[in-house]
């Protein structure tokens, strides 16, 4: 029978290849409850066919039905009692690329896949492929006939080969002539690397091997490599050691052949606490196995194996839980409570759980260390996940769980278990889109070009009360101690930062006094100082917030320990504070901001004020209260208002300390939006000129937000901030936070709460669009291209698409230029500085450390 149809040829228009006879088998892990062999089609036919979309093929097999047999199940080949049961695995299956009938099973062709072909033992061939929707072992087996030539397999196979690569560039394959352009597309599992990107593909294909060969590479695989690499620092690194036997972790053995985080001794029979006798358990499994995250080796090291150690989810008190592991041979007891600061990321894709232990006492906080539980089943994965986030939640917001309706449920679990971290599917976007972006990217990593070529050597300055000069360099690594000056306030430190928009300034505060710097040559370059700013009670006024305004020739100021009703004019010329608002006898203000996103650029006077309830127009020329009534909004409830940002069209965003965001159309009306709270306060907002993209800083993490209507809806390809979402389509927002194991070279190296972030912003300008994003928490500066994190989607290849600069001192604020989206101001506690993005690095430890460790 036919076995080729050519790409270009007068065959049938869908179909490209075939494979006349064969079995479908599907093939699952020895310990499987559900059987090792499963021989879904005795008699099929394989064949590779177009599908509806441009450069995207589908490998169909097909039952083959026998003389007669068909008429023994009815007309339509199956019973009817089996069409629901069917319909809903198909439904749920084509979310992978995979769809099932009781005829026909099809599966797009993607790398995913792993297709391969083997001979096996008596002779036959093999096409295996991976069953994405199955168990971590499961692949499907296409055992062709013995009466197939292997010619014919093997054309069979170059077919796919050619379906991949027009899969992955977009082009025709027709004028492929040489063979080894398709070798990228051959599969050989024996020759893959181990590591934990293939955490599944490799565990995959242990149970297609015979049982001496799954065992032997089954012992060579207990290792598997992070993403990151780093040999060369395996010696200048504080090592956060392995836990386990010593035996498996080569590191020396301890005096009872155990180790717990990072070295610190085990938990005796005599010092274990009964974790069952004084509290809850709200779940427990042993279906998964434990590793540790070497910081020498930069590899996930295997501690103990399923069922050699236990996990235990237990209430500790009033909204309290903790996280227990303990070894069934008791040489292992680990406790850590369940909040942010574990910062969890679940992998469905490699049935992983990998979270952060973070010592409670500060004077331990250098043993913080990264494990990783690595399940049996998605089963086990999903339940595991559901009573963790549970617990999360509770512990945050101080109430129960349940009390939540069924659709908000729904909505927190899907958001509060995206903790993937930088996931991205880059094979897939349009060269267009790449284009752009790789531009970043290669400014971004290329070092030692931008080292060579950048003028990155900043004077800084912050003055005391003279306005003397004061200097300080920064390297263009950053890992050098600063020249510092001598004489700054003591206890002082610099606070907030205001960025020009019109005359490429920076405003910095520290204290009661503003620095002003200037941009010159790509410099910052100290030009003057507004001191010992003072109220018209004489008091002392240190500025928590500035806000450039009319034309940037005014500024205006809060104090909110001083006074939380007041805000303060000051003229830029002069120096001087020249007007003293009092908003409202009543009411407090917790956060102001512009009109629009550009309204700084206008002679506009009004601007746009938050209280802890309401969201208002304020009018300093109004003579009492400054609030414009008709364009005034106060909840009942008590929602704590926290921050505000808005766009260019003036749309409003407010943040509250409860965790929830609503968009507003305009002043004067409640908002259109409310996207529910994930339970963690956020300190600060930011919105895209066109509205489009919501960007919330919390403690631990970033969240962005599409807000964009999406299709299927009423008002599919509206913003949020004008008409509503369907009631059951929240937008859900993306969570961008740090590695565990890089949180965890944060925590070992400076001995402090790894995570703390300070307010994250878009780059931004009228002639530009936002394309990244810019953060910092503790002395690292943090970068996130915005296409990239926008794309960002659970179960892809993991990938670390933020980039990292280290300072010798914490930073306190930071924000792009306007108009650039490269340079960045940089606000440390006692040094300004201008940051460019392409001195940014990723990688591993090294960018954690300071130069000489």
């Amino acid at each position: 029978m036919n076995f080729i149809k050519k790409f270009l040829g007068s065959s049938p228009k869908d179909e490209i290849a075939s494979i006349s006879s064969g079995k479908l088998f599907l093939t699952r892990s020895p310990q499987s409850p559900k059987g090792e062999l499963e021989c879904l089609y005795n008699d099929a036919f394989a064949c590779i066919r177009k599908s509806n979309t441009a450069f995207c093929y589908e490998l169909c097999i097909n039952r083959v039905y026998q003389e007669g047999e068909l008429d023994l199940h009815g007309s339509s080949g199956f019973d009817d009692s089996d069409e629901s049961d069917e319909d809903d695995e198909a439904l749920g299956n084509v979310r992978s690329g995979t769809s099932q009938t009781k005829d026909e099973w099809t599966f797009f062709i993607v790398e995913e896949l792993r297709l391969r072909t083997y001979t096996k033992s008596n002779g036959t061939r093999a096409i295996s492929w991976m069953d994405l929707n199955g168990d971590i072992d499961d692949r499907f087996e296409f055992i062709v006939d013995e009466d197939v030539k292997s010619a014919q397999v093997d054309a069979f196979m170059s077919a796919i080969y050619k379906c991949l690569y027009e899969q992955k560039y977009h082009k025709s394959s027709n004028a492929i002539r040489d063979r080894k352009v398709l070798d990228e597309f051959v599969y050989t599992p024996e020759e893959a690397v181990i590591d934990f990107d293939s955490f599944k593909e490799d565990s995959a294909d242990l149970a297609m091997l015979p049982g001496e060969e799954r065992e032997k590479t089954h012992s060579a695989s207990s290792e598997y490599s992070s993403a990151t690499s780093g040999d060369e620092y395996h010696d200048s690194f504080h090592s956060a050691r392995p836990i386990g036997d010593s035996k498996d972790l080569h590191s020396p053995a301890t005096e009872n052949n155990s180790v717990v985080a990072n070295g610190t001794a085990p938990v005796t029979d005599d010092h274990k606490p009964n974790v069952r006798s004084d509290t809850a358990i709200l779940y427990n499994t042993s279906s998964f196995d434990l590793f540790s995250f070497d910081t020498d080796l930069e590899k996930f090291i295997i501690q103990k194996s399923c069922p050699e150690v236990e996990a235990l989810i237990t209430k500790k008190g009033d909204w309290e839980y903790s996280l227990v592991l303990e070894s069934t041979d008791k040489t292992l007891f680990l406790e850590t409570l369940i909040t942010s600061l574990v910062n969890p990321v679940f992998n469905f894709k490699f049935l992983s759980f990998i979270f952060n232990y973070i010592p409670s006492s500060k004077s331990d906080l250098r043993q913080a260390c990264t494990l990783l539980l690595k399940f049996s089943t998605f089963e086990e994965l999903s339940e595991f996940q559901a009573k963790f986030v549970q617990a999360t939640w509770e512990n945050i917001n101080k109430k129960s769980w349940q009390k939540k309706g069924v659709s908000d449920y729904e909505y927190l679990v899907e958001a509060l278990s995206d903790m993937s971290l930088d996931e991205d599917d880059s094979t897939r976007e349009d060269s267009e889109q790449n284009s752009s972006e790789d531009e970043d990217d290669d400014d971004e990593d290329d070092d030692d070009n931008v080292l060579s070529n950048m003028n990155d050597r900043i004077k800084n300055a912050m003055v005391k009360e003279k306005g003397r000069r004061m200097t300080a360099s920064d390297d263009e690594d950053d890992y050098d101690d600063l020249n510092r000056v001598n004489d700054l306030q003591p206890g002082e430190k610099n606070s907030s930062l205001s960025v020009g928009h019109l005359h490429d300034k920076a405003f910095v505060s520290r204290g009661n006094r503003i620095g002003v710097f200037g941009s010159e040559d790509g410099d910052l370059k100290f030009e003057t100082a507004i001191n010992d700013l003072r109220d018209s009670n004489k008091k002392s006024l240190n500025p928590d917030n500035m806000m450039l305004h009319m034309k940037d020739q005014y500024m205006i100021i809060s104090d909110k320990t001083l006074d939380n009703k007041r805000l303060y004019k000051m003229d830029l010329n002069r120096g001087q504070l020249i007007e003293e608002w009092e908003i409202d006898k009543y009411r407090d203000v917790v956060s102001y901001g512009s009109n629009s996103k550009f309204a700084a650029l206008t002679d506009e006077q009004t601007l746009i004020g938050l209280s802890s309830n309401g969201l208002f127009r304020i009018d300093p020329r109004l003579p009492d209260s400054k609030i414009v009534d008709d364009e005034a909004t106060f909840l009942e409830q008590k929602p704590k208002f926290s921050s505000l940002a808005t766009s260019s069209q003036g749309y409003i965003v407010v943040a509250s300390k409860t965790g929830e965001i609503r968009l507003y159309n305009r002043l004067g009306k409640f908002a259109t939006t409310l996207i529910p709270s994930l339970g963690e306060e956020i300190r600060g907002i930011d919105v895209s000129q066109d509205g489009r993209w919501v960007l919330a800083t919390c403690k631990t993490y970033l969240l962005l937000i599409d807000v964009m209507i999406g299709p299927m809806q009423k008002n599919s390809g509206n913003l949020g901030f004008t008409r509503y979402f369907d009631k059951d389509k929240k937008p859900r927002p993306k969570r961008l936070t740090i590695k565990p194991e890089h949180v965890a070279y944060m925590a070992t190296e400076s001995g402090e709460q790894p995570l703390n972030f300070t307010k994250a912003y878009f780059n931004t300008g009228i002639d530009s669009t936002e394309t990244s994003i810019i953060t910092s928490t503790g002395p690292y500066l943090i970068s996130w291209p915005l296409k990239k994190a926008a794309r960002k989607k659970a179960d892809h290849d993991q990938e670390q698409i933020y980039s990292i600069k280290r300072y010798a001192q914490n930073v306190v604020a930071e924000n792009f230029k306007f108009g650039s989206s490269s340079n960045v101001v940089v606000t440390l506690e006692n040094d300004v500085s201008l940051a460019n993005r392409s001195s940014f690095r990723k990688g591993g430890k090294s960018v954690f450390l300071p130069r000489g460790k």
